[in-house]
């Protein structure tokens, strides 16, 4: 089996190297974290004056990679020896290659491997995934290659959306951003900074230097219309919950007060009315678990919030 190696090569490379796939995220390398299986390919060139009789790789494999999985997909020459030594080490031999140097010969004198190999379940959060390949020809000393890699796993993030100033949110980690109102995502609103001149539910779809993506809880932002007002006072009693839930106010509300639940996305979940009592009853069994916003708005447009937490 054998297979053609397309790359288009836009730069000075190193002939010997090895390469994976997914290549990772940022800085750090993270992969998505539906991975389940990595593609390396091992390249090589003989760079040397005269003809390689024979290539031997071997590749340190890291402990969080099954060597069980290992799968051979493609090479350029076919193999003489194939096998895994104690130690996570891939042994792959190219006994009677006759790899030409790449003075006479440049095409000819390249040849590589690919295999694919999966991820062992225990795999973590930004587990480090080290491998090293050492690249041998016939006696010479070898070609060390390694790279890292970070295995994204279970995304531990949990941005938060800050109060900078009186009409201004941020939050203030993460490299890149996407906030919403009311769950619709805002124009341009792509900073860690956003003025927010408009009552609503705010949130903010946040990437890590990790590479995690998580969506903030949302945050109520609340343009009152009088000061001098008497405030109104609420408590959610439980709370957290798991599925029945009562809502007390130091005032009656009535058919004219407007009760939302809303998501983490700002999503309205729920709407009910006032029953014209100081206490509402709040049925939420068909909801998931997780953390809301309650929001209760008066007759006069003004607006009282509190978070909620749901668990199952």
């Amino acid at each position: 089996m054998s297979i053609e190696w397309n790359e288009q090569v836009a730069c000075s490379f190193d002939p010997n190297d090895k390469q994976v796939t997914p290549i990772g995220f940022g800085t750090y390398g993270a992969i998505p974290l539906e991975t389940t299986t990595l593609q390396y390919t091992v390249r090589f060139q003989n760079t040397g004056t005269a003809v390689a009789h024979t290539v031997e790789v071997t590749d340190t494999l890291s402990a969080l990679l099954d060597a069980s999985s290992i799968h051979l997909i493609g090479f350029s020459h076919t193999p003489t020896n194939i096998h895994y030594d104690p130690g996570e080490v891939l042994v792959v031999r190219f006994q009677g290659i006759n790899l030409p140097d790449s003075a006479s010969d440049m095409p000819g004198s390249t040849g590589f491997f690919t295999f694919t190999i999966d991820l062992v379940p225990t795999a973590g959060h930004l587990d480090e995934i080290h491998n090293a390949a050492n690249i041998y020809f016939d006696l010479n000393p070898c070609h060390h290659q390694h790279g890292a890699e970070h295995l994204g796993g279970l995304c531990m993030w949990e941005p938060e959306v800050l109060l900078a100033a009186v009409d201004q949110l941020f939050v203030p980690d993460g490299i890149s951003f996407q906030w919403f109102l009311d769950g619709v995502a805002i124009p341009n609103g792509t900073d860690p900074v956003l003025d927010v001149p408009d009552p609503g539910i705010y949130s903010a779809l946040v990437t890590s230097v990790h590479g995690c993506v998580a969506m903030t809880e949302p945050y109520e932002h609340v343009v009152t219309g009088s000061e001098e007002q008497d405030g109104l006072r609420v408590i959610v009693a439980p709370n957290p919950f798991n599925s029945d839930a009562s809502l007390f106010t130091n005032r009656p509300l009535g058919q004219d007060h407007r009760i939302d639940l809303f998501d983490a996305q700002g999503r309205t979940v729920d709407q009910l009315r006032g029953n014209g009592t100081l206490r509402n009853d709040l049925d939420c069994r068909n909801l998931a678990a997780g953390r809301y916003v309650l929001r209760i708005t008066e007759p006069t447009g003004e607006r009282f919030s509190i978070a909620v937490g749901i668990v199952r």
